[in-house]
């Protein structure tokens, strides 16, 4: 019996190490888990707080995009108005310059009807750059050398101004032209002052005698300086001693339309 007992004892003492032996090993896997529990948890925390981070700079960029969004469209509708108002301002200005060709095309057709008895006596009517010139000899409008209207060029310059008091809102330019022969006379010094002297005369009849306002003239001498034809021929100095009065429309209004924003 003693013998038994010792070998039941002796066997239970093995179980007892073989128990043991596998508690240590549990509590090893135990603590080798909790460890990497614990790092698996610390993971886990450091992916939820980056996608915290993630999560709100999402946030912030739908925001700046929706203000963006918001800011680009306010833009392109600004930009579309502009666009509109420029077009307006386009057809407005081509509406009025078209009413002034128009009316420059009328005035033109007037002043050949009213000057039709000088043509052919140095006299033209041409209309160029927006402007209308009425362009006389100088055998027309004065004797040889001198600067004083004769008969015959008060009568063209008279005829030109009834036409003219009928539109206010027409400039005048008066310019005076010689050819290149030199000249001196008297108190004229030279062809400059021959120029300018018979361009002041005939602005000095149109306000006198033709009754046009003299805010609207401008008189002014080129002397032989513009020439349109060659000086080297008699025909040439004749159509370069001439007297221009050129008429020029207001285009105050269409200035103030492509002044706009």
């Amino acid at each position: 019996m003693k013998e038994g007992l010792e070998k039941r004892l002796a066997n239970c003492q093995e179980e007892v190490r073989a128990l043991k032996a596998e508690n240590k090993s549990l509590k090893d896997d135990t603590a080798s888990l909790g460890q990497k529990l614990r790092e698996w948890i610390q993971k886990y925390r450091d992916l939820e707080r980056r996608y915290q981070d993630q999560t709100k700079k999402l946030a912030d960029v739908e925001d700046n995009y929706k203000k963006l969004k918001s800011q680009s469209t306010q833009e392109v509708q600004d930009l579309i108005r502009k666009l509109e108002k420029l077009q307006q301002n386009l057809q407005d200005v081509q509406s009025k310059l078209a009413a002034r060709d128009s009316a420059l095309k009328a005035l033109k057709e007037r002043i050949r009807q009213a000057l039709l008895g000088f043509e052919g006596s140095g006299l033209t009517v041409t209309e160029r750059n927006g402007k209308i010139y009425v362009s006389l000899s100088n055998q027309l409008l004065f004797e040889s050398g001198r600067y004083d209207l004769n008969k015959r060029g008060k009568e063209a310059i008279t005829q030109l101004c009834n036409v003219l008091v009928q539109q206010p809102d027409i400039q005048i330019q008066v310019e005076g032209h010689t050819d290149s022969e030199p000249f001196k006379s008297g108190v004229l010094v030279d062809n400059w002052d021959l120029s300018v002297k018979r361009s002041t005369e005939v602005v000095r009849f149109m306000v006198e005698h033709g009754k046009v306002a003299p805010q609207r003239l401008t008189a002014s001498g080129h002397g032989e300086f513009m020439p349109i034809a060659s000086n080297e021929t008699s025909e040439g100095r004749a159509q370069n001693r001439r007297t221009e009065i050129i008429l020029v429309p207001n285009l105050e209004d269409v200035f103030k339309i492509l002044e706009q924003d």
